[in-house]
């Protein structure tokens, strides 16, 4: 591969802004990739912050899976108790919406431990060479960059 730039020298990478080839002129080398100099070398920045919080938020995910569920069936107790103590009973609107609680509750719960697997995330792991997640369970890399789309 020749440098973009410089198409007699050979380049040292490719920019992970653009990816154009590089030689050692054109190229600066940010410790986690190579940018065109005085060009990219934000957007390869920014990336990188990206990608580090995305993981950070996607490591957190699976604690926080039972929140919401909960939430939920909490909601569909409180709502289905008032609407059978009340004057209408189990035809009482509260009642019924405190049972479309529940339903949805448990659906969340169980849709929250299936994309929130633990293993699924030990299992994928960034690969900035290529910009793509590596799956450790089917050995290749996955050209999505949603780690959920395994699913």
């Amino acid at each position: 591969m020749k440098c973009f730039n410089h198409p007699e020298r050979n380049a040292i990478g490719t920019c992970k802004a653009c990816n154009k080839g590089l030689c050692h002129e054109c190229a600066t080398d940010l410790d986690h990739g190579i940018a065109c100099k005085n060009k990219h070398e934000k957007e390869v920045n920014d990336v990188k912050m990206i990608i580090d919080k995305s993981t950070k938020i996607y490591n957190e995910a699976p604690k926080n899976t039972l929140i919401a569920p909960l939430f939920y069936l909490f909601m569909g107790f409180v709502f289905s108790w008032f609407g059978y103590t009340s004057k209408g009973g189990v035809t009482d609107l509260p009642f019924i919406m405190g049972i479309g609680f529940i339903i949805f509750g448990i659906i969340v719960l169980i849709r929250n431990r299936a994309i929130f697997n633990k293993n699924a995330y030990k299992m994928l792991k960034w690969d900035f060479g290529t910009r793509h997640f590596f799956c450790a369970l089917c050995k290749k890399n996955a050209v999505f960059r949603n780690p959920l789309a395994l699913r």
